[in-house]
């Protein structure tokens, strides 16, 4: 089909949605695209030749972690490297053993707090041990800590409001060998 009218044709060249599904229209523009840049957390202790690293990617249009349960020693160095391949934001939150519900429902909450996205979506209280900043996609950044000292189940969640209830996973902390 020719486009004859100059207008039509401009409008037909600016088209938010030629080469890009309209999620990712979406995404881009809601979001905003904050500037490509590839953060690393610093915990020192996690240079230490004994680190445990772990790779967790989200899955494509799944809004899931490829990894949902790893294993790690109590009280060594931790290091999470996290590309996310999908269209939209996601983090990596590591909360206190039972905790999950409180910090994702706290996550929630910050959907309506203008500063919310500036917290990346992550509740400042107790409950939450670790955090990774909100992943733009195609993204990569590194999560270093040391483990709790004391062994558990420590879920491990994207706290973007709502992703927390099927975005989810379990760190095993064992006793060190």
């Amino acid at each position: 089909m020719a486009i004859k009218d100059k207008a039509a044709l401009d409008r037909a060249q600016d088209n938010p949605f030629k080469d890009a599904s309209i999620a990712e229209v979406l995404s881009k523009n809601y979001t905003g695209q904050k500037p490509a840049t590839d953060k690393k957390s610093t915990d020192s202790a996690a240079s230490e030749e004994n680190t445990t690293v772990v790779h967790i990617k989200t899955i494509k249009n799944e809004m899931k972690y490829d990894v949902t349960e790893f294993e790690v020693e109590a009280g060594k160095p931790v290091e999470i490297i996290f590309p996310n391949l999908d269209f939209m934001q996601h983090n990596q939150v590591i909360t206190k053993p039972g905790e999950k519900e409180k910090v994702g429902l706290a996550a929630d909450k910050l959907a309506a707090d203008p500063k919310g996205a500036a917290l990346d979506y992550v509740p400042k209280m107790p409950e939450v041990l670790f955090s990774s900043p909100l992943l733009d996609s195609e993204k990569t950044v590194t999560l270093r800590f040391t483990a709790p000292e004391e062994p558990g189940t420590y879920p491990h969640i994207c706290t973007f409001p709502g992703h927390w209830r099927i975005m989810q996973g379990d760190m095993k902390v064992v006793k060190a060998k």
